[in-house]
């Protein structure tokens, strides 16, 4: 069983949501083969059903023939990104009643 991080990753277009497993970066939408999840905002508000798609995507990454990156060589987020904790909170507060 895998442990695995979501990031932001940063690109010309705009930040794409990423799978870090064992020090490897994975695009999310690539990883999970949901392409509705290149966005984090998509993910969480997927959550009920992204939380397993992305134990199982984490889970095979290491078979995986997608290209990653060493963690090591991702740039760091800007300083103006938003965390998952802050997405689940907004994800709460505008859940319709």
């Amino acid at each position: 069983m895998s442990s695995y991080k979501l990031v932001y990753i940063p690109i010309e277009k705009g930040p794409r949501a990423g799978i870090v497993v064992d020090d490897k970066l994975f695009d999310a939408a690539a990883l999970t083969r949901k392409a509705a999840y290149a966005s984090m905002l998509d993910i969480m508000n997927d959550w009920a059903s992204a939380k397993g798609t992305l134990k199982k995507a984490a889970d095979a990454a290491a078979k995986s023939k997608l290209k990653s990156r060493p963690i090591g060589k991702a740039q760091a987020p800007a300083t103006d990104h938003v965390s998952v904790g802050d997405l689940l909170r907004w994800r709460q507060l505008h859940r319709p009643t």
